[in-house]
């Protein structure tokens, strides 16, 4: 599964001493955390009977919502690098598209 990969890439890039790679999949990680997060509670307002395990496995995201997940940090990194550009903050647009490039290396390849 995708969310699996992200958290082994992390975990590399943890030992290789990899700040930015370290620094955006926490920030995706917790992106795709928080999403299930959300799900999880809507499934317990629909579904009270469910337990607690239940309600954890049934609210993991597919690797489809994972990939909206990242489109979306992916979409984030776009429009701060329009309001860097507008900003002259040249230094901020670089940090936001090395991040753009870490995140786009879990989507499916485009045809």
């Amino acid at each position: 599964m995708l969310k699996e990969k992200i958290q082994e890439d992390l975990n590399s890039a943890l030992k290789e001493k990899k700040e930015l790679e370290v620094s955006v999949l926490r920030l995706l990680l917790s992106a795709i955390f928080n999403k299930e997060k959300e799900k999880r509670y809507k499934l317990s307002k629909e579904k009270p009977e469910l337990k607690e395990e239940e309600l954890e496995k049934e609210s993991e995201l597919t690797d489809e919502k994972v990939i909206d997940v990242i489109s979306s940090e992916i979409k984030k990194r776009k429009e701060s690098i329009l309001e860097f550009e507008k900003g002259k903050r040249m230094d901020l647009v670089e940090k936001e598209k090395a991040e753009m490039e870490v995140l786009q290396k879990y989507l499916p390849k485009e045809l």
